[in-house]
């Protein structure tokens, strides 16, 4: 598995949540902890700095998903928002993996 992040863009505000990932032993991805958050009015070159920050800090880490709850989530904890169901309505995910072991190549 290649490195991959999440991204999650507001659908009002124009907050983006940057989430590195990071694969467990059942081949499963799970956001890390250290998600970054650019508030309204960040440049592509700010995007694209914490995107390669997201897609470098990609690793393999053992965790038992069973143990945790949807709320538990990196991304919506970062929100701010009440509820898992409004993070859902409010933002757009986007998902990004490299495509070869050099990065070269993404898909989104």
């Amino acid at each position: 598995m290649h490195a991959s992040a999440n991204l999650y863009f507001a659908n009002a505000g124009g907050k983006v949540i940057v989430a590195p990932l990071n694969v467990n032993q059942d081949g499963i991805c799970y956001e890390q902890e250290a998600v970054r958050v650019l508030d309204a009015g960040y440049s592509l070159a700010d995007l694209g700095d914490a995107l390669k920050e997201a897609l470098s800090a990609f690793s393999e880490r053992p965790r038992d998903l069973r143990l945790h709850k949807k709320t538990d989530w990196p991304a919506f904890r970062a929100s701010g928002l009440s509820s898992v169901a409004r993070f859902e309505s409010e933002f757009l995910p986007v998902s990004v993996e490299c495509l070869n072991a050099s990065g070269a190549v993404a898909r989104a």
